[in-house]
This record gives structure tokens, C-alpha cells and sequence, in this order.
């Protein structure tokens, strides 16, 4: 949490999150949940959760550490999150990006997502693995 400024989680989460809080988030019990870490040496630099909502549907979310960002990280984690969304069964992959967090809007944009809903806060996204390659 030290390396997360204030912003970059609020823009994530839509709130302050308290160090205490933070893994239950990150490691939810939910059947068909998979943790995503991106590391840099020993260090966790970014962290994705893909979570199977229904048949042939996932939602990803993610977030990744103030001072490594604009590395494609971001891209990485979203890479693994499609794979692991097809061996799942996934068809499409859901992202709910707050309207404010222009980086991530700018990270769903660039990797296929398309909007299907809002306008508001908060926006959702879809991207059907049909129609993203592979990243690699």
C-alpha cells in the first residue's frame, strides 16, 4: 500500500482504502476467482482479479502501483486475465471503470473494450474474446 498514492486508489475502489481492507478485496472467496500478480524482482507491482459472473461472462478489475505505471502493466495484467477468462469459458470480459480514472479508460480503450453503459460515475465496459487477439 506504501507505493499507492491516495488517487490511484480512489480512482480504483471510489474510496479510501485502509491497508487492513485491502486483501479480502484482492483475494475475494468466490468460486472461479483468479488473482493476477505482476511482479518486478521480489516486488508486487500490480495485482488484476478476474472473477467468473455467469455463463461465458468474467469481470476484471486491477490496479497497479503509483510509481510503475504507464509500463503496460496494466496491459499484461489484462492479457492474462483474457486467457484466464477462456479457460473458464469466457466469451467476454466486463471492466466497471470510474469515469474520472482516465487511465484506465484509456488501458479498456486501447485493448478492445467497448462501453455499454453509462454515463455516470462509474462506466462499464465489455470486450468479447471473440474479437481481441491474443497480446503478447
Amino acid at each position: 500500500m506504501s507505493k499507492l498514492e491516495t488517487g490511484d486508489v480512489r480512482a480504483r475502489f471510489g474510496r479510501r482504502v485502509e491497508t487492513e481492507d485491502l486483501p479480502p478485496m484482492l483475494a475475494p472467496r468466490i468460486p472461479d476467482c483468479r488473482a493476477i500478480g505482476a511482479w518486478k524482482g521480489r516486488s508486487l507491482v500490480g495485482v488484476g482479479m478476474l472473477a467468473k459472473l455467469a455463463t461465458g461472462q468474467c469481470e476484471v478489475a486491477l490496479i497497479v502501483r503509483s510509481d510503475m505505471k504507464r509500463r503496460r502493466i496494466g496491459t499484461t495484467l489484462v492479457s492474462y486475465a483474457f486467457a484466464e477468462a477462456r479457460k473458464l469459458g469466457g466469451r467476454e470480459v466486463v471492466a466497471h471503470v470510474r469515469s474520472d480514472n482516465t487511465a484506465a479508460l484509456g488501458l479498456v480503450r486501447s485493448l478492445g473494450f467497448m462501453a455499454v453503459g453509462g454515463p455516470g460515475i462509474e462506466l462499464f465496459y465489455v470486450a468479447r474474446l471473440s474479437m481481441v487477439q491474443a497480446l503478447g
